[in-house]
């Protein structure tokens, strides 16, 4: 059973990485640091403030498309294969029909969209119900 898992834009936390650029004027010298956030702390010892850069993380609208393939590699049990990737864009996953239901319930509490062919779905439920015997079930079930 093929299932599209679709990257969508969600609010992320995500770590700030930005250039900071402050001037000494004791020193006269132009000074550069990475990080997150610069903060000026004052020392009453020197009489002078010193700059500290410290992480800082925001939220922000991004891709959840590494999200979705953290959740592949964590939902081993299920038996997903994965079947063609576009990077950024969604991922096309095969899941076994039994393990249907299951999946798309974690796939909701994770708040992952995904998409999948109905008929095919019917078919391989036939398939599988007609295997087992239970084919009486399956048309009880509407999907017959």
């Amino acid at each position: 059973m093929e299932v599209t898992l679709k990257s969508n834009k969600q609010r992320i936390k995500k770590k700030i990485e930005q250039d900071h650029y402050w001037y000494d004027s004791h020193s006269k010298q132009m000074y550069h640091g990475r990080g997150g956030k610069l903060l000026f702390e004052y020392s009453p010892k020197y009489k002078k403030s010193f700059p500290k850069i410290v992480d800082h993380e925001e939220w922000v609208w991004d891709s959840n498309y590494p999200i979705i393939e953290e959740w592949i590699e964590n939902e081993s049990d299920l038996g997903i294969t994965v079947l063609n990737k576009a990077p950024g864009y969604n991922i096309i996953v095969d899941v076994p029909a039994h393990h249907f239901e299951e999946m798309m319930e974690k796939l909701y509490d994770a708040k992952i969209l995904s998409d999948f062919d109905i008929r095919e779905l019917k078919e391989e439920l036939k398939d599988l119900f007609d295997r087992r015997g239970l084919r009486k079930t399956l048309q009880r079930l509407g999907y017959d």
